[in-house]
């Protein structure tokens, strides 16, 4: 009975250590911001699946990113985004550090 009550003492132990939960060997894709912190993305030259990487940019307004960029000859800078349907203040100030021109 000791031996029982000491193998489910270890078991408890084990399975509550932070570092087994820290570890998520399930997930397959990186959060966004991890994606695009080590290289920012060109704006000019990105595809819609490339911009869906960006933090609070989906499929719909990666679309309109290109659309925007397609009709308007490319950026000039990084600020226009602004001028996308969608994107505010907060988004841009979300992204803008992980765009460029």
């Amino acid at each position: 009975m000791m031996k029982l009550l000491k193998a489910c003492a270890v078991a408890a132990l084990i399975g509550s250590s932070p570092w087994i939960w820290a570890n998520d060997a399930g997930s397959t894709k990186p959060a966004k911001t991890e994606q695009v912190q080590s290289q920012k993305i060109n704006i000019n030259t990105a595809t819609a699946a490339e911009l869906e990487a960006l933090p609070r940019i989906g499929p719909a307004m990666a679309q309109r990113i290109v659309a925007f960029r397609e009709a308007n000859n490319g950026f000039k800078k990084v600020e226009e985004l602004m001028n996308v349907k969608g994107i505010g203040a907060k988004v841009f100030d979300t992204i803008a550090p992980l765009v460029t021109i």
